[in-house]
């Protein structure tokens, strides 16, 4: 299963060629992974058993296939890759608008735009542009200390592990 976020290339997010630049998709896994905890009921800052829980960043990269440019429509899909101990990678797809045109009978949530509950992740890799890979580590935030590794609680994962690869799913 995956989510998808529907966006388009502003005019701010492409280069004097017209092309998306390369640091904006950074941007748009970023909205796209906080829009994804949302539809879970989730924040990437959460207060949990009383303590500021929060995911920093440990890993981020992405791979470009072909351009995107001002105006295009796309859609950002987001599979759960990896869940480790106190980890999660994401993974994200980028398709262009014929890959998701291709979605069948796509479901909208009022927060966003989001299809949910495919089995489709794999499927239209033709019309794949870019994908990256996010890896967070959910943690714990004390006021004057350095974020500590916290373990991802047994209701997240559960949650997390409905969106995972089949092939990764631990």
């Amino acid at each position: 299963m995956f989510f998808q976020k529907l966006e388009r290339v502003e005019f701010r997010d492409t280069d004097a060629a017209g092309i998306a630049h390369f640091s904006v998709f950074f941007n748009w896994m970023e909205q796209s992974e906080h829009a994804f905890l949302r539809y879970l009921g989730w924040s990437v800052v959460e207060s949990r058993d009383g303590h500021k829980i929060s995911w920093p960043r440990v890993s981020a990269r992405c791979d470009y296939f072909r351009p995107v440019r001002f105006e295009d429509v796309f859609g950002v899909q987001v599979q759960v890759a990896r869940i480790g101990r106190t980890s999660c990678t994401y993974r994200f797809r980028f398709l262009d608008a014929i890959g998701v045109k291709n979605l069948v009978e796509p479901v909208h949530d009022p927060f966003g735009g989001w299809t949910a509950h495919r089995d489709w992740f794999d499927n239209a890799p033709t019309h794949v542009f870019a994908e990256g890979f996010v890896t967070a580590v959910c943690c714990r935030i004390l006021p004057g200390h350095a974020p500590e590794p916290w373990e991802i609680p047994w209701d997240w994962r559960e949650k997390l592990t409905q969106y995972c690869s089949v092939e990764e799913q631990p």
